[in-house]
C-alpha cells in the first residue's frame, strides 16, 4: 500500500476534522488508490483478529493493518465514522490501541470484507432475500453477481454449482483444490440454473442434454470471462463455470518464476527457426500458460504466429488465434492442414489428441516451422511413448523433436502465516497455510544418444537411463529444491508428484517389452 497522505485528526465528537499530523487522537487517512487497485489484497492476520466479523459487516469496516509497536490499528471505512460506530469499535479493542480510519469507495468495502472473512454469510443473506426466485428478479441477479465476484476475489479457477440433498452445493476450485463454500436453499436451483443459462446463451428449455457456452460480465468495474458447462443429473442440472483470466499484457518466461538457467534454456528453444516443442502434464497443470509464455518471447511483428486452440482462452496481441469447431469440420488435423497454407512461421497446436493431429504436427515441423503443442503424459520420457502410441514414426520424431517440457503446479506456502497455527485462521490463505501455485518444470532436450534411442524404439526405462546420462534433471529434483527453500511443503510435493514424476531413479520396468515405443497402429507422418 502506498504511503498515506497527511493524517486528519478527529475530535471526540467526530463532527469536525482538522489537519493535524501530530495529534494523538484517532485519525482519518485519505483514500489510497493502491488499496482499490490491488487485486491480490493481503489481509493482516493480526488486524483481522482485532475486529469480529459481525462488527465488521454491521458497520462496514475493514481491518487493514496493526502496528503493534506503536499500538495503531488501521481500518477502512466508507466515510468518517459516526459516534456509535466509533464507540462500538472502541469497546472491542484494548483501551491503549489507537484507531486510524482510511476512507475508501463503496465497492471496495464489500470485496475486502469477503477477502478478510469470506463471503458465505453474505451469499446466504442474498439467497434468503430471493423470495419467489424469479429468474430476472433483482435478488437472483444480485445473488449470481455476488457469487461470481466472490469466486474471482478468492482466485477460483472453477465454480461448481449443483444439487445436493435439500440444498444447492457451491464449491470453488482454488489452487487446484475444491472447497465447499456455501449451501443455498434448494428452492432456488431452477432460478440459478436458468439465470446462468441466459448469461451463457444456452437453451433454457433443454434440461436433459449437456450444454456449453461462454459469457462475459462487468462486475465492480472489472470485465470477467466465464466458460459455462451444464450436465443433467438425476437430482437436477450440475453447472461448472471456468473463470477465464483476462490479461492486459502478454505473458513471458519471467512470469513463470523459474530459475534463470531454465529460462535461458527455454528462450533458446523457442527462438529456433523450426522444430517441435511438446509441453506435457495432466489436466490443469498449466500447460497452456507455459505455451503462452513461450510465445511471449517471440517478436509477433516479425513473425507470422498462428494458434489453433480448444478453445481460445486468452487473446494475445499480434497472434492469429482460432478455435476448433468439430461441428463445422474444423478439428486440429484439418485446421493445421489449412494453417500451413497461411505462410506461418510459428504454429501453436492446442493438443495432439489423435493420429491425424499427431501426423500434421510432425509434418509442420518437418517442413521448417516451429511447432508448439501439448500432450497428456506424466513426464517428459512418457510423452515420447505417448506420441508413438498416437502414430508418430520414431525416426521422424527423433529428427524434429527439439524438447519436451513436463510440468506440475505446486501450492506455495502462505507468505503471511507460513503455515503456522495462529489464534484465528489466516485470512490470506484462509487457514490452509498454502496460497498460490508455482510451476515445477523439467526440460528434456534429446542428445545424440537419446535421439538414437527414440529411432530404435527402445523402452521407457532405457530412455530414462539415457536421459540421466545426458544430465537430465527430473521434476522431483526441482520440487525437492522448492521444499528445501521453504517455498512449498513436503506434503504438497507428495500430493502432486506421482511415482513417475517424483522419483529421481528410473521406474522399475523390467517386464517392459524392448519395442514398446513402436507405433501401435494409426497413421504415421
Amino acid at each position: 500500500m502506498s504511503a498515506p497522505a497527511p493524517a486528519i485528526a478527529c475530535d471526540a465528537s467526530l463532527d469536525s476534522a482538522r489537519l493535524d499530523a501530530t495529534d494523538g487522537s484517532d485519525r482519518v487517512l485519505s483514500y489510497a488508490d493502491a488499496f482499490d487497485r490491488d487485486i491480490d489484497f493481503v489481509p493482516d492476520v493480526h488486524a483481522v483478529a482485532c475486529v469480529s466479523e459481525a462488527t465488521a459487516r454491521r458497520f462496514g469496516v475493514v481491518p487493514l493493518s496493526l502496528d503493534r509497536a506503536v499500538g495503531i490499528l488501521c481500518v477502512a471505512v466508507l466515510c468518517v465514522p459516526d459516534l456509535p460506530t466509533h464507540d462500538h469499535l472502541r469497546r472491542e479493542l484494548p483501551e491503549a490501541l489507537q484507531l486510524t480510519w482510511q476512507i475508501v469507495p463503496a465497492g471496495v468495502i464489500a470485496r475486502r470484507l469477503d477477502s478478510c472473512y469470506g463471503a458465505g454469510p453474505a451469499l446466504q443473506q442474498l439467497a434468503s432475500a430471493c423470495g419467489s426466485g424469479l429468474v430476472d428478479s433483482p435478488p437472483i441477479v444480485a445473488l449470481i453477481d455476488a457469487l461470481l465476484i466472490d469466486a474471482v476475489s478468492r482466485r477460483a479457477s472453477d465454480i461448481h454449482i449443483g444439487p445436493s440433498g435439500a440444498g444447492i452445493r457451491v464449491r470453488y476450485r482454488v489452487d487446484g483444490v475444491l472447497d465447499d463454500i456455501v449451501s443455498l436453499p434448494r428452492c432456488h436451483l431452477e432460478a440459478v440454473t436458468v439465470r446462468l443459462k441466459v448469461l451463457a446463451g444456452a437453451d433454457i428449455a433443454e434440461t436433459r442434454r449437456p450444454q456449453d457456452g461462454q459469457f462475459d460480465v462487468t462486475l465492480n468495474g472489472c470485465r470477467l470471462d466465464f466458460r459455462f458447462s451444464c450436465f443433467p443429473l438425476s437430482e437436477g442440472e450440475n453447472i461448472v463455470l471456468r473463470v477465464i483470466e483476462r490479461r492486459d499484457t502478454a505473458l513471458d518466461l519471467a512470469a513463470l518464476a523459474q530459475p534463470t538457467p531454465l529460462q535461458r534454456k527455454l528462450r533458446a528453444l523457442v527462438t529456433r527457426p523450426d522444430g517441435l516443442i511438446v509441453v506435457c502434464g495432466p489436466t490443469g497443470s498449466g500447460k497452456t500458460t507455459t505455451l503462452y509464455a513461450l510465445l511471449g518471447e517471440l517478436d509477433a511483428t516479425a513473425l507470422n504466429i498462428m494458434a489453433l486452440e480448444d478453445p481460445v482462452e486468452h487473446s494475445m496481441p499480434g497472434i492469429c488465434q482460432a478455435s476448433i469447431d468439430p461441428a463445422r469440420g474444423l478439428d486440429f488435423a484439418s485446421g493445421v492442414r489449412s494453417l500451413l497454407r497461411q505462410d506461418p512461421d510459428v504454429l501453436l497446436i492446442g493438443e495432439i489428441r489423435d493420429a491425424d493431429s499427431c501426423a500434421m504436427a510432425l509434418r509442420a515441423a518437418l517442413t521448417g516451422h516451429l511447432v508448439l503443442t501439448t500432450v497428456h503424459a506424466s513426464d517428459a520420457v512418457s510423452a515420447i511413448g505417448r506420441l508413438c502410441e498416437l502414430g508418430a514414426e520414431p525416426g521422424v520424431l527423433a529428427d524434429v523433436l527439439s524438447a519436451v517440457v513436463a510440468q506440475r503446479l505446486l501450492r506455495m506456502c502462505c507468505v503471511v502465516c507460513r503455515g503456522r497455527t495462529l489464534a484465528s485462521p489466516c485470512p490470506h490463505c484462509r487457514g490452509k497455510g498454502l496460497r498460490g501455485r508455482r510451476a515445477v518444470l523439467e526440460v528434456l532436450e534429446p542428445g545424440n544418444r537419446f535421439a538414437t534411442g527414440i529411432r530404435r524404439g527402445v523402452g521407457r526405462s532405457e530412455l530414462t537411463r539415457l536421459a540421466a546420462e545426458q544430465g537430465h534433471e527430473c521434476m522431483g529434483i526441482a520440487a525437492d529444491r522448492l521444499v528445501r527453500d521453504g517455498i512449498t511443503t513436503g506434503a504438497e510435493r507428495l500430493r502432486i508428484m506421482d511415482a513417475q514424476a517424483g522419483n529421481t531413479k528410473p521406474q522399475d520396468t523390467a517386464n517392459e517389452a524392448p519395442g514398446s515405443l513402436q507405433p501401435q497402429g494409426g497413421r504415421s507422418a
